[in-house]
């Protein structure tokens, strides 16, 4: 199994993983895409090396199919998910009023918390009654616009090279254009 790890500014390095147990409450998941976003593009340049760990693992827009889930989950194999980036305590102030985004204990799968640019991959299924993997049908997560690559001095063609590629109508039952997804399964 493999898996992008942070290293530092501008460095990942892309390593050998084992495959995640899950724990009873958890799902585990096979990862198909992960989405590079604009704060991954951040992360790649150093600016939240205060919140994520040096060897952590990226990827807050995933796209994935489920392995294995909780009985009474809702989630069986085979199951298409995104996963809820947002790790809240459901304890403080803003989450007893809704605002779990907003919550004094936040965490980012794929910032703070390890993320889906790895192949297999373990999240809640159901943590405080509210769903982290969210079943879809047919759409991926949307990520950044291709032309953020360039504005941030990336090189697109490598990126490509190394296994990314763009959406097209095989991926999708919709036209999305310029959209580019990191896929491990290459």
């Amino acid at each position: 199994m493999r898996a992008s790890f942070y290293e530092g500014s501008r460095t990942f390095r892309t390593g050998p993983i084992s495959r995640p147990s899950r724990a009873a409450d958890q799902a585990l998941l096979r990862v198909q895409r992960a989405g590079i976003c604009g704060t991954d593009l951040h992360i790649f340049q150093g600016h939240l090396d205060h919140r994520i760990p040096k060897g952590g693992i990226i990827g807050h827009e995933t796209f994935a199919e489920v392995v294995e889930a909780p009985a009474g989950s809702g989630f069986e194999p085979g199951s298409r998910v995104v996963v809820e980036p947002i790790h809240s305590c459901g304890e403080c102030r803003a989450c007893k009023m809704g605002g779990y985004y907003l919550c004094y204990r936040l965490k980012i799968y794929g910032v703070e918390l390890p993320g889906g640019m790895q192949d297999y991959w373990t999240v809640p299924a159901a943590p405080e009654g509210v769903t982290v993997a969210v079943s879809v049908t047919g759409l991926p997560p949307v990520c950044e616009p291709a032309e953020r690559f360039d504005k941030e001095g990336i090189d697109k063609e490598r990126i490509e090279e190394e296994g990314a590629r763009k959406i097209d109508d095989e991926d999708s039952a919709a036209k999305i254009d310029k959209v580019w997804w990191l896929s491990l399964s290459k």
